[in-house]
């Protein structure tokens, strides 16, 4: 490899072997940005042999975009603090190539400058990791964004489906009776039937209130307000909950935010198992350990295969719930041997 060997420029003179067996683009250039270094790693990057490069203008050799600064303020950079660093794009064809680029003021043995040394980089694969990873994040919120608005609209559509099939259908009864006992007031049997069907109505709305915003959470916490609809769950005698929560969950150590998660978490299991799973029995597990929340459901359904099947909704809203707080989810199944979901969530 050609080097120069001009003694008024001890600094750019550098053992053959060190330059050429290293990956790094190593180019020197005099102060007017003429090359005098060019090693193996610039040939093959930039295309052009060491004896072709030396002496030329790099502009005329090296072009490429600057993505931290333009090449005019990197230069004044350069000559004002003596060393500039920054990120640039080169592009060969259809391919980017990121390099990260570190240049340096070179003076000699009385101070004066004699020209510049930089070094290349390539990064390109690290910034492609970085991209990948920017998309997929992207990719994720708008998932989650998605689960949670599918999720409010289910919720709306099974709010509306209940004011109208029951307690529309119900106070309907009411009007009808009122408007017979109004035109006979003898008759008390419609004021008792119109009595009776709006402590329904009540019961309903209650019921669908307890659903938006459980009291029981709030007011005697997480394990209180799962044994309120594991209760009413196993009094059905469509499925058999276990629940197994320690004794020493400090539910005050874990916020209101992550309490509400996990119950929709849990609820939204149950209603899996329920429409789908055709289990018999469900266990939760629920425990704390080191600011972290950890609960297992486990069912004895007839499960699916997992790499076949895609995920359903319910699970996906799982997921999506657990990743928007910043907790884990692992998935066990197969076809005849139920389904297990661990999930494990800051406290706070």
């Amino acid at each position: 490899m050609p080097v120069t060997n001009d003694i008024t420029h001890p600094w750019l003179f550098q053992p053959v072997f060190l330059l050429d067996n290293i990956s790094d683009v190593v180019i020197s250039t005099d102060l007017d940005y003429r090359i005098k270094t060019w090693n193996k790693a610039a040939e093959e990057m930039f295309g052009y042999r060491a004896s072709e490069a030396l002496d030329k203008p790099i502009m005329e050799l090296v072009t490429y975009d600057f993505l931290t600064d333009s090449r005019e303020i990197a230069w004044s950079n350069l000559k004002r603090d003596g060393k500039w660093k920054g990120v640039m794009v080169l592009r060969k064809g259809e391919r980017e190539i990121f390099l990260e680029c570190s240049s340096s003021s070179v003076k000699d043995t009385e101070g004066e400058p004699r020209g510049y040394v930089s070094i290349y980089r390539d990064i390109t694969v690290q910034k492609n990791l970085e991209k990948m990873l920017i998309e997929d994040e992207v990719r994720k919120k708008r998932e989650i964004i998605k689960a949670i608005m599918e999720a409010q609209e289910k919720e709306r559509r099974e709010i509306a489906s209940e004011l109208h099939d029951n307690v529309n259908q119900i106070l309907t009864t009411c009007k009808l009776f009122l408007e017979i006992a109004r035109n006979d007031p003898a008759d008390a049997r419609f004021i008792d039937g119109c009595y009776q069907n709006i402590q329904i109505v009540i019961e309903e709305i209650r019921n669908i209130s307890h659903n938006l915003t459980p009291y029981t959470l709030k007011d005697l916490g997480l394990a209180a307000a799962l044994h309120d609809i594991i209760q009413k769950i196993n009094q059905s005698g469509k499925l058999t909950i276990r629940l197994l929560a320690l004794e020493n969950l400090e539910e005050e150590e874990i916020s209101h935010d992550i309490k509400l998660v996990v119950f929709r978490i849990i609820q939204e299991k149950i209603s899996n198992v329920l429409k789908h799973a055709h289990a018999t029995e469900l266990k939760i597990v629920l425990s704390a350990f080191e600011g972290r929340i950890r609960v297992q459901l486990v069912d004895n359904g007839r499960g699916f295969d997992e790499k076949a099947v895609k995920k359903g909704m319910g699970l996906n809203n799982i997921q999506n719930r657990v990743e928007y707080y910043k907790g884990s989810f692992h998935l066990r199944t197969a076809p005849g041997e139920g389904c297990e979901v661990k999930i494990e969530l800051p406290c706070r």
